[in-house]
């Protein structure tokens, strides 16, 4: 199993398996909703990992005083031991990872986050499985800005998503090629400590 999301630069995971807010739109089953950290604003740093099965690099750092970004890059390399799996194919994987942070005051913050994996495997060599394939590619990327007043925040967000699976594995074939523009605005506003309200607005494009 691939995570195409570098765990080291999540911040929150909220599953929700049903009754969802409105920002999730008409989603049927479950939602998973995962939330990017901010890059340290104070110095910047990174590290590299070599394994027997890939490498990756995670960096992150100030881009002035009130900015900061986050990266991530990994990239696997199966073939080299493509003798000791116990599969017919071999897994090759790139994942990219981004987040860039504003603050533009103390009540305004805007933030950009990015997405990029592709995952394709091929026969390790001829025989019954030489001609299946998986071909997967992932682009995900959203603007976030944030305002917050003494007894309101309002919340703007816009977001780009497109899929692509192109699987021929056995008996098993999936062709999907979507993609989805969504917008939305929500308003949460305190009058007392009894009495608070939400207005929400969004729109989705496939």
């Amino acid at each position: 199993v691939l995570s195409y999301i570098n765990l080291k630069i999540v911040s929150e995971v909220d599953f929700l398996s049903g009754g969802f807010p409105p920002e999730y739109g008409d989603r049927l089953s479950s939602v998973m909703d995962i939330k990017f950290r901010n890059g340290s604003m104070k110095r910047h740093m990174g590290d590299i990992n070599i394994s027997a099965t890939g490498f990756g690099g995670f960096f992150e750092g100030p881009l002035s005083k009130r900015s900061s970004y986050i990266f991530s890059v990994r990239r696997s390399y199966y073939e080299l031991i493509k003798d000791l799996l116990n599969t017919k194919l071999i897994p090759e994987y790139w994942d990219f990872n981004t987040k860039l942070s504003f603050d533009l005051s103390k009540t305004d913050k805007i933030s950009v986050t990015g997405l990029y994996a592709t995952d394709n495997a091929k026969p390790i060599e001829v025989g019954d499985y030489m001609y299946d394939t998986v071909n997967v590619k992932i682009l995900s990327g959203g603007f976030k800005y944030n305002k917050e007043g003494e007894n309101f925040n309002y919340r703007l967000v816009a977001g780009y998503g497109w899929n692509f699976y192109k699987v021929n594995y056995q008996d098993f074939i999936l062709d999907i090629n979507d993609n989805e523009l969504s917008f939305n605005q929500k308003l949460d506003y305190t009058i007392n400590k009894n009495i608070a309200f939400t207005i929400f607005t969004g729109a989705r494009n496939f």
